[in-house]
């Protein structure tokens, strides 16, 4: 299996590790501990003949000591190949999850004009980015609209001022007659200043979640 080549989700991927890890540590503790020990006894039972009951206990005392030696040895030497995986698994989980926390700071700053072109190994990692990305480009577009909305609605709204404005300005100075003409004319002006608010207000309730639009398909042919 070529688990190199291919995307493992979170979960598998720390299985996967986690078992090369305890393997390689059996594996090596295991002929460690089989070749120290069999140095020992080839040593240790090629002098037995020669020696007498004392000097056997001795021995087997430095027999055993030296096993325990070689098995503390050992037991340091896993402990330091642990760190170093672990590690080494660390940087490799944290990376992308580091770059998706870069990105998502500079969305919440503003940046939605931007994408994050990163491909990680973990399934996990991968969708959480293509969210970002979606998000950021809806954002975006949302942006957009509000900018134009707003450029829109501040035209709207200076027309019939600045044309309420002149005539009451007009009126008030002198030039002109408050005839009920004029009058009319900037109580029109006011009436259609009126409905773009209600318009806004409008807008403001059909993007609100809980009055969604309800769209659906309609045989024009029906209308008509």
């Amino acid at each position: 299996m070529e688990f190199n080549k291919k995307k493992l989700n979170l979960n598998k991927k720390l299985i996967f590790y986690l078992a090369m890890v305890m393997i390689c540590i059996i594996v090596i503790m295991a002929v460690s501990v089989n070749l120290s020990v069999e140095k020992k006894t080839i040593y240790y039972s090629s002098n037995m003949v020669e020696l007498s009951k004392q000097s056997l206990i001795k021995s087997r005392v430095l027999f055993l000591r030296d096993v325990k030696n070689v098995i503390i040895g050992i037991s340091l030497l896993m402990i330091i190949v642990v760190i170093s995986i672990s590690i080494f698994l660390s940087q490799k989980i944290s990376k992308p999850i580091i770059v998706v926390s870069k990105m998502t700071d500079f969305i919440k700053h503003g940046g939605y004009d931007q994408t994050l072109e990163y491909e990680s190994s973990i399934v996990e990692i991968d969708n959480l980015i293509n969210s970002i990305n979606e998000l950021s480009k809806e954002l975006y577009k949302m942006e957009e609209m509000r900018k134009k909305l707003t450029s829109d609605i501040s035209h709207e709204l200076r027309t019939p001022l600045t044309s309420i404005q002149t005539h009451l300005e007009a009126m008030i100075d002198g030039v002109w007659e408050p005839s009920p003409e004029r009058l009319n004319s900037v109580n029109e002006e006011v009436i259609r200043l009126s409905h773009l608010v209600n318009q806004l207000k409008n807008l403001a309730k059909y993007d609100n979640e809980k009055n969604k639009l309800q769209i659906s398909e309609v045989d024009l042919k029906q209308l008509i």
